[in-house]
């Protein structure tokens, strides 16, 4: 039985090389399991020997809601992310863009804030840093914008590096910052009135205040918002 074994697999490779002599093609485009020689070799294979990631574009475009044309498009960073994104729902790019009828903000979280002008003109640009979020979530929370005020919410899985600030749209320049006890959260503040002065609201998953802030809990559930008074401007 091991004689009659040995024959049949000196036969079988015996059978391929003189295939694949007979066809040099078949070097190429292997017609049978583990090549023309069944040795799961291929002779003239050029594989690639490193791999190298090509950087993320973060392009903000303005399109005409008639006719659907592209106006004009803007890359405002290349990079390559830190950390992944949630493979069915996430992207690098998931904030929302949002405007004041004179400036449009493209926010990218860890990638940077943008302020184009409506012929796509860079007026300033703002980096917070790098997010990391939980189970490589992905980032995208949408800032809010009053005034000249531009609130963002910054929560991330990394203990006491969350916290809430307030941008001016002008300069980019940070008005105030509040630390937020709190891990990765996507949702966006919301501007609303509050005993006269302005109040910045947001999810939060604890109800106690972080310092320097007057904040109150709006409803009993765990998973509750709060809200930031700060003076009108």
């Amino acid at each position: 039985m091991k004689l009659l074994a040995a024959a049949c697999l000196v036969t079988g490779t015996l059978t391929a090389t003189l295939i694949a002599a007979a066809n040099p093609e078949a070097e190429k485009y292997w017609a049978q399991w583990r090549g023309p020689h069944a040795t799961g070799v291929a002779v003239n294979g050029n594989p690639p020997l490193e791999w190298t990631r090509a950087p993320h574009r973060f392009v903000v475009m303005a399109i005409d809601r008639r006719s659907g044309k592209t106006i004009w498009e803007r890359t405002a960073n290349e990079a390559l992310p830190h950390e992944s994104s949630h493979p069915d729902n996430g992207t690098w790019a998931s904030a929302s863009a949002t405007t004041d009828g004179e400036h449009v903000i493209a926010s990218f979280d860890s990638f940077g804030y943008y302020a184009y002008d409506m012929n796509g003109t860079l007026v300033r640009q703002k980096d917070l840093g790098d997010k990391r979020m939980r189970n490589e979530f992905g980032e995208g929370s949408t800032p809010a914008l009053h005034g000249n005020h531009l609130v963002v919410v910054w929560d991330h899985f990394v203990p006491g590096a969350s916290f809430i600030t307030a941008l001016d749209k002008r300069t980019g320049q940070e008005l105030w910052r509040a630390k937020r006890d709190e891990i990765d959260t996507w949702a966006t503040p919301l501007i609303v009135e509050h005993n006269g002065s302005r109040a910045s609201t947001r999810c939060s998953r604890r109800r106690s205040a972080p310092r320097g802030a007057s904040i109150s809990p709006i409803a009993p559930a765990r998973r509750s918002c709060s809200r930031t008074a700060r003076p009108s401007r």
